[in-house]
């Protein structure tokens, strides 16, 4: 919870804190309420047919974290230190819920190494595109956002292509060093 709060809170851009009016205040005060009932992590989801939002809600509410931060943090012009710190923050946050929620599996995924490096190379490239001018003297930085934009959509893509590949070979166990 105190790495959600950090990110909570590092997104409101609290360089700005001393300059904002009460509606600024309030809402600060709402995103730290909403990261004390968002961000611990849920380790065990709860098996739901509930169609209700709310219910829903209650069962993603860490996703729903992590998208408002980075909307939040969308909303804002931090300086690039502070963007780098969201990453950062961000990053160890996700990579923290999902090794969490997955019990030793995720812990062990974690330690090997290769998720911490392609989520750190997935953020630097993001932050690149988000730093990169788009103003109308250099086309250049439309193209890289594009690029950067195409290789996530890919990298999801193929993502989820393995993992459908995986699962639709019935009779063919894993390896020892193939299981999850």
């Amino acid at each position: 919870m105190i790495l959600g709060l950090a990110l909570a809170l590092a997104v409101t851009d609290p360089t700005k804190i001393a300059n904002r009016d009460p509606v600024g205040w309030l809402l600060d005060v709402a995103v730290l309420v909403g990261a004390i009932w968002a961000a611990p992590v849920i380790a065990q989801r709860p098996a739901s047919t509930a169609v209700h939002w709310t219910g829903q809600l209650a069962r993603h509410r860490n996703t729903v974290f992590a998208v408002s931060c980075v909307i939040i943090a969308g909303f804002g012009n931090p300086p690039v230190w502070q963007m780098i710190v969201d990453a950062a923050l961000l990053l160890a946050y996700l990579l923290t819920v999902d090794a969490l929620a997955a019990g030793p599996i995720g812990i062990r995924q974690l330690r090997r190494g290769i998720a911490p490096a392609a989520a750190a190379a997935a953020s630097a490239v993001a932050l690149l595109a988000a730093h990169a001018p788009v103003d109308t003297g250099a086309v250049w930085g439309r193209a890289v956002a594009a690029v950067a934009v195409a290789a996530a959509g890919l990298a999801a893509g193929a993502a989820l292509w393995i993992r459908q590949h995986e699962v639709r070979q019935p009779g063919v166990r894993p390896t020892e060093s193939g299981r999850r």
